[in-house]
């Protein structure tokens, strides 16, 4: 895996982490115990964006990884050639045209 896409994994995980404290902030603050999913408006709110984070999760993260792993040698390792050994022949990472 490539560090651009190891980063992008840690920043995702680290924008879930704030968001999960909200939600424990925000059960706190409005005073909704932990099984509890209703309660007051705003509760509601903060938790469903948790929510509808880690939803997105699911899909976001092992696309990012196949991707990743299917295409690194033309975007997830930054590999772009130009033309090659003097021939007319356009190379882009594995792909030859020409």
């Amino acid at each position: 895996m490539s560090p651009l896409v190891s980063l992008i994994t840690a920043l995702t995980l680290l924008v879930y982490l704030v968001l999960t404290i909200n939600v424990v902030r925000a059960r706190t603050k409005y005073k909704v115990s932990a099984p509890q999913m209703t309660g007051n408006l705003e509760f509601e709110r903060v938790l469903r964006v948790q929510q509808n984070s880690l939803e997105q999760l699911v899909l976001f993260l092992p696309g990012l990884w196949l991707f990743s792993f299917l295409c690194q040698s033309i975007v997830g390792d930054g590999y772009w050639y130009g033309l090659v050994d003097g021939t007319n022949s356009l190379r882009l990472g594995i792909l030859s045209i020409g």
